[in-house]
Order: structure tokens, then C-alpha cells, then sequence
């Protein structure tokens, strides 16, 4: 390739440099976003988790108040 500017000239020698330069920065932003997509994914989860112990709770606080009336009814029977 012959170039008319030197200053063209002077600076194509970089450009391989330049393009392995890119194509890491390029692989490093999807590693980012690979990673962010991972992290994303881990939130929700989490928050189902979180949603789906809750409702496991309020069962088990209903069964503890049930049992609980249930004795009282049974000491007041004695």
C-alpha cells in the first residue's frame, strides 16, 4: 500500500497494534456484560427466593397459630 501523506504512512504501521488493541477492549466490554447479564439474573433469582420464603413463613405462622388455638382449646376443655 503506498500512501501520498507521510503522516499516513508514519501512522500505518500501528495499525495492527491498534486492531488487537480493539478486539481486547471489544472481548473485555463483553466479559462486562456477560458478567453484568450473570449478575442480573442472580438479582431475580434472589428476589424469588426472598418472595417465595415469605410466603413460606406466613404458612408456617398460620400453622403455629392454628396449633396454638387448637392447645388452648384443649386446656380450657381440662
Amino acid at each position: 500500500v503506498v500512501f501520498k501523506s507521510e503522516s499516513i504512512a508514519n501512522v500505518s504501521h500501528h495499525l495492527p497494534a491498534l486492531d488487537i488493541a480493539e478486539k481486547e477492549i471489544n472481548e473485555s466490554a463483553l466479559d462486562v456484560q456477560k458478567h453484568h447479564i450473570k449478575v442480573a439474573e442472580l438479582k431475580r433469582n434472589f428476589v424469588i427466593l426472598l418472595e417465595e420464603l415469605n410466603y413460606q413463613v406466613l404458612e408456617w405462622e398460620s400453622i403455629v397459630e392454628k396449633l396454638e388455638q387448637e392447645k388452648q382449646k384443649r386446656e380450657i376443655k381440662e
